[in-house]
C-alpha cells in the first residue's frame, strides 16, 4: 500500500512537469511515434539516447483528411463508413467508429497543444472535465494542422449539438429518430449509385440499420427514403 501511495504521488507530481515540456502523457495519439536518436556518448562509452516525437507521414495524412471532411461539413458517421470502405485501420487496427473520429478531432495534440487532466478518475470512473479545467501546454513538437483551426473544429462540435448532430448534415429527416425493429438501434442513411449495362444510372436513397453498417451484426434490412417519408405523411 505505501508502495503504491508512493506511485500515485510521484505521478502527480511528475506529470505535470512532463507536461511542461511539451511532452505527451499516456498512449500516443493516433499517427504520433516514438523514436530514439543518438545524442552522443556516456562515460563508459555507450551511445546516449533521447526520445523523439514525429508524425507517421501516411497517418498524419488521414487525420488531415478526417478534420477536413467534419469541417466540410460531413458527419462522424459518414467519416467512419467510407475510411472503412477503403480499408482503412484505426489506430487499434480496427474498423473505424463514430467514437473513434470524435477522439481523432477532439484531440488537441494535433494542433501541437498537450492537455492533462482531462479526465481524471473520480470514484473508479474517468469524467471528461469542462475545457477550462485542462492543463494545456505547447508541445515539444509540431502539430498537423495549426491552433486556429483546432479552435474551428471545436466551434463545429458545439455547434453540432445544438441543432441535432447527424441530422443536421443529412438529407434524411428521420436520422436519429427512426429505429430498427430488430435490435432498436438507430437506422442511418445510405447512398447507393450504380450504372447498368445499358448506361442507365441507378441511384438508391433509403435507411439501413447502423448495427449491420458498423459492425455487420443484425440484418441489412433497409428501406427507400421515398416508402418511409411516405408512411410518416400519410
Amino acid at each position: 500500500q505505501l508502495d503504491l501511495s508512493r506511485i500515485r504521488r510521484n505521478y502527480k507530481i511528475g506529470m505535470p512537469k512532463r507536461i511542461d515540456r511539451g511532452k505527451p502523457t499516456g498512449s500516443l495519439a493516433y499517427g504520433l511515434v516514438k523514436k530514439y536518436e543518438i545524442v552522443g556518448k556516456d562515460y563508459s562509452g555507450n551511445d546516449q539516447l533521447q526520445i523523439k516525437y514525429v508524425w507517421d507521414e501516411q497517418k498524419a495524412n488521414i487525420v488531415k483528411r478526417i478534420i477536413d471532411d467534419y469541417l466540410s461539413g460531413k458527419g462522424t458517421w459518414s467519416i467512419s463508413l467510407n475510411l472503412n470502405l477503403e480499408g482503412i485501420p484505426s489506430s487499434q487496427g480496427k474498423k473505424w467508429s463514430r467514437t473513434a473520429i470524435l477522439v481523432v478531432i477532439k484531440n488537441p495534440i494535433y494542433g501541437g497543444l498537450i492537455r492533462y487532466g482531462w479526465k481524471p478518475v473520480k470514484n473508479g470512473k474517468r469524467k471528461i472535465q469542462p475545457r477550462e479545467n485542462w492543463m494545456i501546454r505547447k508541445a515539444e513538437f509540431p502539430g498537423i494542422i495549426t491552433k486556429d483551426k483546432y479552435e474551428s473544429i471545436q466551434k463545429e462540435i458545439s455547434r453540432r449539438k445544438t441543432i441535432g448532430g447527424r441530422a443536421s448534415n443529412s438529407g434524411g429527416l428521420l436520422i436519429g429518430l427512426i429505429k430498427c425493429g430488430y435490435c432498436g438501434y438507430s437506422m442511418f442513411q445510405i447512398n447507393t449509385k450504380s450504372v447498368f449495362k445499358n448506361g442507365r444510372k441507378y441511384v438508391y436513397k433509403g435507411y439501413a440499420c447502423g448495427t449491420f453498417l458498423q459492425r455487420g451484426a443484425c440484418q441489412h434490412n433497409s428501406k427507400k427514403q421515398d416508402y418511409i417519408n411516405g408512411v410518416i405523411l400519410k
